[in-house]
């Protein structure tokens, strides 16, 4: 039986499972309501006034984490992520029991089933921790008991068997009140696909290119993580953690291509005048591409309490080692001396009988040190509440070297960065709903914080952020918050060494065509610190309390000075901004592309962001009997954002870039006006469906004239996924070898669709073929879980 066989029956089977009506209806659950959980709620929830008067976002319990049915809290947060993500684009700040960590590989590989509650919370409340307010929160709460195994095997693969995926993985916890230990490994192979296995043309010259280059690179990791957690001296919870992860990829970049010149004496020559030959050189074979990187990981974490104030402290060390090697070309010097002797033993035509490829190694190494110490307490009881005071304290320092050999003089850089900041935030209450004698006013809190931050290198800087909380009747909470960061560089992105990958294909909106180009790559000593002010406004609403049914609105006004960003696609106004960095031949044709980091004048984005969030039982929910499925649960989440401003000032005195009326500035994907993303999902005991997926509108990219207008569609990315508890089917529920054991069916994209790009005459553009911007298309993932 095929793979592809093999794919399609699965499914089948899994779908006659979710479909049965005879399961086991009396298996208990791993994880149920505990009363010493109280004590764990208690402590997370510890967090000051503003987040004791606002309530989450949204709550999850057992119920709402066990229908998901994900695999650990890695996946877990991946289907949470439309609802975590802040309008920053960064992934949220997730805390432990209410407690700051120093790395999220403590928490990645916890199974759901250690979980006993989820809560959400807006970007505001990341203050309270000694974070800015560019990110979300969420709190995970741990069953104070737990114990258990789990081994998982997934493979992925689509209908051509190229880019296949295999993941292993073993973890185990043990729980224990206060005292934990996690142990997690984790293993991935992703095979290789050519452009040519995706149906790919990428002639150059009359050479074909993509049979020697890659659509999707060979890759493998293996990740290994530790985590301890014991409480000492009846109040200091300890938390050590180490992680140590290696991976390798290996990627075909094309055939090498270089430049000789043909004198009018060789006796080769066809002109009078000689010429030059501009030629790819099929017979030194594929150029490659080779990169390693292996990074460990330690941290710690104590939590404890001194009278009322209760403080945080978490210290960290990264070390990580990468290095490549890049075939960048063939030595044609010895070749052209040859020819410039007029030797008639070599026709510059032919292939060569002796080619040596050029070669580019580089080794970096990059340590990285921090901590962060909060303490926060309820300093003042007022008549509405009591006024909690944040204190944060922390320091960093990073060091980033690397040594560049190629056929030239070796090239070093080294960059050390070291900083502190602080942070002090204050939560007033004015007014609580139950006490207030101002009618209609409600719960309101006002708060306030002030920053200050130094880095090496760079002028010392202030920040702060001013908002309120206000809840006039339960169902409503607003929140509006006004903050101000400033952030130095990364080290990494300041180191001056650079490495350049030959056969780059890009699009050029200057000559509207395609150019396949050197491009270079490292960092820019030259990048200032940026400034981003950003204004939130957050509507929360909760229509009755009797339905599990709860919309929210959010606006996100940001404007970032000196903002760091990859270079501009070659546009006119890029190239005006930073001519030094797109090389054109004689003929105007784009060759090279030096692609370090770049700092925009501006940068302006607002967006509206609405959600709808319903869930429904078979005992809140009559109507479900129609589904026959005893305990069985729906939940539904829409979320639509419109972006209302994205505009990019590249540098001043140039025009502003307006990204939702065709403006272009980062390569690939302009800026779509809107998107829409759901997650669907009808569980029980059983197991479940999901649909989730993500629309996006169409989009303009306006490169300054006919020929390089471009046209992206709109497009649906969707994702169905089946799960199978097979302990709970009737049939063999009293097997042991069931209990625990899951099986999943996961189809990634699953209308196999993807944003064509087309130019004004209708022809997509090389750079833009499907099997380059979607090289896996539809995929099929089949996961064996089991726990112990």
């Amino acid at each position: 039986m095929s793979k592809r066989q093999k794919l399609i029956c699965s499914l089948a089977v899994l779908a006659a499972l979710a479909g049965t009506s005879a399961f086991a209806q009396s298996a208990s659950a791993q994880v149920t309501a505990d009363p010493a959980v109280k004590t764990v709620v208690v402590v997370g929830k510890k967090r000051g006034l503003t987040i004791d008067l606002a309530p989450p976002r949204r709550s999850l319990k057992v119920a709402d984490i066990q229908a998901f049915g994900a695999d650990n809290v890695e996946e877990l947060l991946n289907i949470l992520k439309p609802q975590t993500q802040s309008a920053s684009g960064k992934a949220p700040i997730v805390l432990l029991n209410g407690h700051r960590v120093s790395g999220f590989s403590v928490l990645k590989d916890i199974p759901p089933e250690a979980l006993v509650r989820i809560d959400t919370f807006t970007e505001a409340t990341a203050l309270a921790y000694g974070y800015p307010a560019d990110q979300m929160v969420l709190n995970i709460v741990l069953a104070p008991d737990f114990k258990g195994r789990t081994v998982e095997a997934s493979q992925t693969g689509d209908v051509r068997d190229a880019g296949a995926k295999s993941v292993l993985k073993y973890s185990h916890l043990h729980i224990d009140n206060n005292q934990r230990v996690n142990l997690s490994l984790d293993y991935r192979d992703t095979r290789h696909a050519l452009e040519s296995d995706r149906d790919v043309v990428t002639e150059v010259n009359e050479t074909n290119l993509a049979p020697g280059r890659n659509a999707v690179p060979d890759n493998r990791q293996v990740e290994g993580n530790l985590s301890v957690s014991r409480t000492l001296f009846d109040s200091v919870e300890v938390m050590l953690e180490a992680s140590i992860k290696g991976g390798r990829t290996d990627s075909r970049l094309g055939l090498a291509k270089g430049s000789l010149t043909v004198p009018a004496s060789n006796p080769f020559a066809i002109s009078a005048e000689g010429v030059q030959i501009d030629r790819y050189f099929p017979e030194a074979g594929t150029l490659r591409q080779s990169s390693s990187d292996w990074s460990s990981h330690s941290g710690l974490s104590l939590d404890g309490q001194i009278t009322t104030w209760r403080w945080n402290l978490i210290a960290s060390a990264d070390h990580v080692v990468s290095r490549s090697r890049t075939e960048t070309g063939i030595d044609l010097i010895d070749v052209q001396s040859t020819i410039n002797r007029n030797d008639a033993s070599l026709d510059p035509y032919t292939p060569l009988t002796s080619v040596t490829k050029t070669v580019s190694d580089q080794r970096s190494v990059s340590d990285q040190y921090m901590f962060m110490v909060m303490a926060s307490s309820d300093l003042i009881q007022l008549p509405a509440g009591p006024l909690n005071l944040s204190l944060n304290l922390g320091g960093n320092n990073s060091a980033f070297a690397s040594r560049t050999q190629g056929d030239d003089t070796p090239q070093t850089s080294q960059v050390r960065q070291s900083g502190l900041n602080s942070q002090i935030n204050v939560n007033i209450p004015l007014s609580e709903e139950a006490k207030s004698h101002l009618p209609g006013l409600g719960t309101f809190v006002l708060g306030a914080g002030l920053s200050a931050n130094r880095a090496s290198g760079f002028k010392d800087t202030a920040g702060f952020n001013y908002g309120f909380i206000w809840v006039p009747v339960s169902p409503i909470v607003l929140m509006v918050n006004q903050s101000r960061i400033e952030i130095a560089p990364a080290a990494a992105s300041m180191a001056s060494d650079t490495t350049e990958t030959p056969n780059v294909d890009v699009f050029d909106y200057v000559r509207g065509e395609n150019a396949v180009v050197t491009q270079v790559y490292g960092g820019n000593a030259a990048l200032p610190a940026s400034r981003t002010d950003t204004t939130m406004i957050n509507l929360f609403i909760t229509p009755s309390p009797k339905t599990n049914l709860r919309l929210s609105a959010g606006l996100n006004l940001s404007l970032t000075a000196d903002a760091t960003g990859e270079l501009p696609a070659a546009t006119r106004e890029a190239e005006l901004a930073f001519p030094d960095r797109y090389i054109r031949d004689a003929e105007g044709q784009l060759v090279r592309i030096d692609a370090r980091p770049v700092s925009y004048a501006r940068q302006q984005s607002d967006q509206l962001k609405s959600t709808l969030d319903y869930s429904c039982t078979l005992a809140s929910c009559a109507w479900m009997k129609i589904f026959h499925l005893p305990e069985s649960r729906l939940s539904v989440e829409i979320d639509h954002t419109k972006y209302l401003r994205d505009t990019v000032l590249i540098r001043a005195g140039l025009r502003e870039i307006d990204r939702l009326k065709g403006g272009i500035t980062t390569p690939g994907t302009p800026q779509s006006p809107s998107q829409l993303e759901w997650n669907i999902g009808l569980t029980a005991p059983i197991g479940g469906v999901w649909f989730s997926g993500q629309w996006q509108a169409g989009a303009l990219a306006l490169g300054g004239s006919a020929e390089s207008n471009l046209t992206f569609s709109s497009a649906t990315i969707a994702k169905l996924r089946i799960f199978a508890n097979l302990g709970h089917l009737k049939e063999i529920a009293g097997q042991a070898w069931a209990q625990g054991l899951r099986l999943s069916l996961t189809v990634d994209n699953l209308f196999d669709d993807y944003q064509a790009v087309t130019d004004e005459t209708g022809h997509t553009p090389r750079l833009y073929q499907r099997g380059l911007i979607d090289p896996m298309g539809r995929t099929v993932t089949l996961t064996l879980r089991k726990s112990f």
